[in-house]
């Protein structure tokens, strides 16, 4: 087994920028929660969750060459269309309604706006982890289907078989197989 390990840069500098974006937000707070407020109550929140949603689907259904359907409830009984219609539906509700829960516990915690009546703090950090589920499934989702896209493996090399006992010989290579 290789228990080589390998440093990832790259995971350091989102650490290094989500932590750096954190301390701004809690130094500068009383500015900051106007901002998230003017994010989470605009209109363009939500359309930017949409066409996210729509442009990643859409992406994945014409252009992967791994766009599988075939598991699929709505694809089983409705074809490959629907699939991409529900799937596209699923994935914008997800998202805009956990915008719609956050917005309403963020401006209730924050601002103390009344926006779940009878909601002990229990209730609200239920509502709190569900919402963000919801929104790390849509992220998540969508943000996969755009890499498959975006990424497409490389294909693997071509081997050829030859007749008799030889294993496979990579195509395109000038130095004999051990076993020729």
């Amino acid at each position: 087994m290789n228990s080589k390990r390998v440093f990832m840069w790259k995971r350091l500098a989102l650490l290094t920028f989500l932590f750096l974006a954190a301390s701004l937000v809690y130094a500068t707070w009383d500015d900051s929660k106007y901002v998230i407020a003017l994010v989470l109550n605009s209109r363009w929140s939500i359309a930017a969750i949409i066409i996210y949603c729509i442009t990643s689907v859409v992406m994945h259904r014409v252009c992967s060459e791994k766009a599988v359907f075939g598991g699929s409830f709505a694809y089983s009984h409705f074809g490959k269309y629907a699939d991409s219609v529900f799937a596209i539906a699923t994935l914008s509700l997800a998202g805009t309604t956990s915008l719609a829960l956050l917005n309403g516990i963020f401006m209730q915690i924050t601002f103390n706006e009344l926006h779940y009546v009878g909601f002990e703090t229990l209730d609200l950090a239920s509502v709190i982890l569900v919402s963000t589920y919801l929104m790390y499934y849509c992220l998540t989702n969508t943000t996969s289907l755009l890499v498959q896209v975006l990424f497409q493996a490389e294909a693997s090399p071509i081997t050829e078989v030859r007749q008799g006992n030889q294993s496979p010989q990579p195509t395109g290579s000038d130095e004999p197989h051990p076993s020729s």
